[in-house]
């Protein structure tokens, strides 16, 4: 989850090391929602109870981090061809609130094959020199508002872009975005680690790959360039050794990670695949026959209820699958969990999970796709969404919003992270007397920030709570991003 104050501390730095270039109106940062990150690096309350208040190390390491990658991105800008690819991918994510989707109305159901959405959409850029008749156009990625679009000979496509039968090789990349929703939950809330969970999972697992695919190019290429000039000699360059010796080091990692595969010892997968990042990642930065800048990014998309815990949610105690309509084992909450492919080994479900989307984008980046021209364009706005006018509509009622506050059942959690003590989901009546009575000793809602909320109960009237700051935004940002023609 993303921080207004540490996007505000970015776009400070950035002012500051490139002028006007870069600003709240073009720069969007998004999070992929782990919930095994540091906390304490946002500025209301209610999102720093579990840090117990804001914690200054994890702040200035997300604006250092992303700091830095703008400042690498800038320096890196190059021509690229740009296209995109999209396909459905199944076995990864799960409705965890069925009951829930079951609700909405029967024809808008009947619209979809699925209670979650499956696509997963990729975002392919290349080098340009081995891909432009492929696309058709050459885009020069940059902080403008213009791509800079140059007209090519789209005779390889059709007249919409589509790339048909155009595929693109695995060497010519320079990076991917892939959207696809399922949140990151794959390790539970009894992890006590920093983890990407299987969105970081997926990216690390395609960029090592592709880290080792570019080393060993590089070594076969410095073969053949030895046999050219002259096949049999013994000399070696200075550094030979040391590279040979790196080149057998991860070949023996590797073999030892696909060796346990085989054994059926899905547990070591994630150690096992990421491990061999420490020297991949060490010739990369010293220009050891990598290809310097290959990043593959995971995000979200309509990420909503889906849950990697694909096996569904189940009783602690007994073993039987929880009640769906509330996800209670007993009339408890916190007994009911889902579980993920591997259960119970989380470690393990979080790799599963992150190879799935690393494979599946690996499929769409060689895949038919349509390349991407015209403009970059952007809008952004802050709104107030304390009081905020909302016009009827055929998907909206009229009406104006108000305060934020949080409901009885937020306290519940949901399967991929129960909540606790006797809160439960789905709760629209909110009759406990005790949690009432602590609710308006906190901050009592009045009658119309109740009628605002119906039919939720409030629990926590945090949009007028303001010691010892604010609990919670009443002023949000809005980002729309447009890239060419998607």
């Amino acid at each position: 989850m993303e921080s207004q104050l540490v996007t505000l501390r970015v776009l400070a730095r950035l002012q500051v090391e490139y002028g006007g270039l870069y600003n709240a109106d073009n720069v969007v940062l998004s999070g992929t929602h782990t919930h095994a990150s540091p906390a304490g690096f946002l500025q209301y309350v209610l999102y720093s109870i579990t840090s117990l208040g804001f914690v200054q190390q994890s702040f200035d390491a997300l604006v250092d981090g992303i700091s830095e990658a703008v400042r690498f991105a800038h320096e890196d800008l190059a021509p690229a061809d740009v296209s995109w690819a999209s396909g459905e991918l199944q076995g990864a994510n799960i409705n965890r609130s069925p009951t829930a989707y079951l609700a909405n109305p029967a024809d808008e159901r009947a619209k979809y094959a699925w209670d979650v959405d499956k696509d997963m959409d990729i975002l392919r850029i290349k080098h340009p020199a081995t891909t432009a008749a492929a696309t058709g156009v050459r885009l020069a990625t940059g902080p403008a508002n213009m791509l800079g679009a140059v007209a090519g000979d789209n005779a390889a496509g059709t007249q919409d872009g589509s790339l048909v039968g155009q595929k693109t090789t695995e060497d010519d990349g320079r990076g991917l975005i892939s959207w696809f929703p399922v949140h990151c939950t794959s390790m539970n809330n009894t992890n006590p680690f920093v983890s990407g969970d299987n969105k970081g999972a997926a990216a690390g697992i395609l960029e090592k790959e592709w880290q080792i695919r570019a080393t060993v190019d590089q070594k076969r290429s410095h073969t053949k360039h030895e046999a050219d000039m002259g096949a049999g000699s013994t000399r070696h360059q200075p550094g030979d050794i040391v590279q040979w010796s790196r080149c057998r080091q991860w070949l023996s990692q590797l073999s030892a990670w696909l060796i346990g595969g085989l054994k059926g010892n899905p547990a070591s997968r994630l150690e096992d695949r990421l491990s061999l990042h420490d020297q991949t990642s060490a010739d990369a930065t010293s220009g050891a026959g990598v290809r310097q800048g290959f990043t593959a990014a995971f995000a979200q998309s309509s990420v909503g209820d889906t849950s990697p815990n694909v096996l569904g949610a189940y009783c602690l105690d007994t073993g039987e699958p929880c009640v769906m309509s509330s996800s209670t084992c007993g009339g408890r909450n916190e007994l009911c969990h889902g579980r993920g492919p591997a259960w119970p080994d989380d470690t393990a479900s979080t790799a599963i999970i992150g190879q799935l989307q690393a494979d599946k984008a690996k499929e769409l980046w060689q895949a038919d796709g349509t390349a991407v021209s015209g403009d970059v364009d952007y809008r952004h706005v802050y709104i107030n969404m304390s009081n905020y006018q909302v016009s009827g509509s055929k998907w909206t009622r009229a009406g104006v919003t108000c305060a934020p506050a949080m409901g009885f059942s937020f306290a519940a959690g949901t399967t991929d992270g129960p909540g606790a003590f006797d809160f439960t989901q789905g709760d629209v009546n909110g009759s406990s007397p005790f949690w009432r009575i602590v609710r308006d000793f906190i901050s009592p809602p009045s009658p119309e920030q109740q009628a605002c909320h119906a039919p939720k109960p409030i629990l926590l009237n945090t949009g007028y709570i303001k010691l010892p700051y604010p609990w919670q935004p009443a002023i949000t940002e809005m980002s729309v991003l447009r890239l060419g023609n998607i």
